[in-house]
This record gives structure tokens, sequence and C-alpha cells, in this order.
């Protein structure tokens, strides 16, 4: 039996937020998780946060807003997923997806503004 898995293609639309991407939904399923960045500015270090599906609304799915958003962190307390400077690129993120509560939403967070829209997948494989 084939695993489960599924590909996610988000945007960060800077005209919303200068910082932060769209949402997308963790299936309770995922065992591991990669994530593309696409080229980012050179002082711009990502990050990740979550809300959790109880505490969801459409208005709080917006890339503006911040109510119930909240950093993710892997047991080793760090929140960096990608350091600056950093080109295209996928990076495996499964340690911090597994930190996260089943059907969660989550956001990337960029340490600086960009100075333009960008694309990014998700990609959810589970057991």
């Amino acid at each position: 039996m084939p695993r489960p898995s599924a590909t996610f293609d988000f945007i960060h639309d800077r005209s919303v937020d200068t910082t932060k991407t769209n949402p997308v939904q963790v299936p309770a399923w995922v065992e591991n998780a990669l994530l593309y960045i696409p080229a980012l500015g050179s002082n711009c270090i990502v990050s990740m946060e979550l809300i959790e599906i109880e505490d969801v609304t459409a208005a709080l799915l917006l890339a503006s807003n911040d109510t119930g958003w909240k950093a993710v962190r892997t047991e080793g307390e760090a929140t960096q997923i990608a350091a600056s400077g950093v080109e295209d690129c996928w990076i495996d993120i499964t340690e911090f997806v597994r930190s996260c509560p089943p059907n969660c939403f989550i956001r990337f967070v960029m340490a600086s503004a960009q100075a333009a829209d960008s694309s990014w997948i998700i990609v959810f494989r589970g057991k």
C-alpha cells in the first residue's frame, strides 16, 4: 500500500504582508515534510508559525493577521528553518512539522520584507 502524500503550492503575496506566506494545513497523517524555498534576500532568515485548528477563522488565516499564531520550535528550541541569503532550495522540515498539533495551519515568516511575490511548495509524506 503506498504511503499517503500531498503537495501544496502556496505563495508569499507581499501586497497582503511583506514577510509572511499564505498558510497551509498540515494533514494529521504527516510523518515527513519538505519545503521548497525560493531565493530570498540576503538578510532573510525563515521561521515557521502555526495556529491550531480549533482557533482558526477565515480572518485569522490572512497573512496580515497575527492573532493566535505561535512560533514553531524544534525539540532543541530552534526556530530557524533556513539561514539568510538562501538560494532556491528544498529543506527538510520534518522536525518542525512533527512538533505541530494535527490539522493545524502553518505559515512561513521571513525576517525581512521581500521586494517581490514568490511561489513556495510543501510536500507532506505519511507512514
